[in-house]
């Protein structure tokens, strides 16, 4: 298949742009303040001190990104148990890791 090589260099750009937009996301993870009730998993993620790693002028994009149902599903995953042994947390983490070496 011809389009099979052009396939696996998106998914391994994405994975590249990804990596760096989320390097050392464990330094931003948060437990929410008492007065949040029902915390929802970005509560868990200090946006704000996030975003200071990048230019202002991507402020708005990461305003938007941090608010999608994909930034929500990332979290989510990843404030799940251990014991639930998410591949997709692992293989990303591996990333990571190999990212900041």
């Amino acid at each position: 298949d011809a389009v099979a090589p052009s396939i696996s260099k998106v998914k391994a750009a994405f994975l590249r742009f990804f990596v760096t937009l989320m390097q050392r996301y464990q330094d931003y993870m948060v437990v929410p303040p008492p007065e949040v009730k029902q915390p929802c998993a970005i509560d868990y993620f200090d946006v704000k001190r996030w975003k200071k790693g990048f230019s202002t002028r991507c402020a708005r994009w990461l305003s938007l990104f941090a608010a999608s149902q994909t930034f929500t599903q990332w979290l989510e995953e990843r404030l799940a148990t251990p014991q639930r042994n998410d591949v997709n947390v692992h293989f990303f983490n591996e990333a990571l890791e190999q990212a900041l070496e």
